[in-house]
């Protein structure tokens, strides 16, 4: 069905946004497993770096946020993986960024 690759990444979005990072994680990379060349991959890329940073888990974000800005990197939805990429002391954290997303 044309429908079943959104509700599985709304399944994952809904994890996520409800701040369950650990099971978002897990169903971001169900739905890159069973869609593989879905046209969301990039985001759900994103948002498994995202959740990750937010589980402190710095090294495996920054690897799956490289590998999400380096897909769609004039994609303006981007901006947290690159931020969060390049992100100093000083700088808005990544959570407050994503306000762009929701």
């Amino acid at each position: 069905s044309e429908l079943a690759p959104r509700v599985a990444l709304l399944a994952a979005e809904n994890e996520f946004l409800a701040g369950n990072f650990e099971q978002a994680v897990a169903a971001y990379t169900e739905f890159l497993r069973v869609f593989p060349k879905d046209a969301l991959q990039s985001r759900a890329e994103l948002r498994i770096g995202l959740a990750l940073h937010r589980l402190n888990r710095a090294d495996e974000a920054a690897a799956r946020l490289g590998m999400a800005a380096a897909v769609v990197e004039q994609d303006k939805a981007m901006l947290p993986a690159l931020l969060a990429l390049g992100s100093g002391a000083g700088r808005k954290s990544v959570g407050e960024d994503m306000s762009a997303l929701r």
